[in-house]
């Protein structure tokens, strides 16, 4: 949940920079993004992982840290075409957060494969709950 939140934190900063820029706008400026490829390889993942009864935190965990990856990659591949100083700054920032996302995800994949048991006993969840991811 801490995730998606962050992830529609990201969304309302690229309408706010979208708002912001509209009177500012030239003529669109087609670039041609290799990552995207990659996004669609994950949304294909994911919309199987989501179809299979069956998945596993393993594969909930693999696809979710490639989706943060490629995302960073997304980003810093449009920073290289801001057309503004601070516009470029953002996009950098966005993809330092989703680095940030994979790091989160990569510790919690660690260790609950390194002790499983503890993410099977009924503090866990409490313990997700009163964590505060905000730092």
């Amino acid at each position: 949940m801490f995730l998606a939140r962050e992830e529609d934190k990201h969304r309302e900063i690229i309408e706010k920079m979208a708002e912001k820029f509209e009177g500012e706008r030239t003529e669109p400026k087609k670039i041609n993004i290799d990552i995207m490829g990659e996004f669609m390889v994950i949304a294909e993942r994911l919309a199987e992982l989501i179809q299979k009864p069956d998945f596993t935190v393993d594969e909930v965990y693999e696809v979710s840290m490639q989706a943060e990856l490629v995302s960073e990659k997304l980003y810093r591949e449009l920073a290289g075409y801001a057309a503004t100083e601070n516009t470029r700054l953002i996009l950098e920032i966005l993809a330092d957060m989703e680095r940030n996302h994979y790091n989160i995800l990569k510790k919690q994949y660690d260790y609950i494969m390194r002790y499983p048991d503890i993410y099977k006993e009924e503090f866990y969840d409490q313990l997700m709950k009163d964590i505060n991811f905000n730092f």
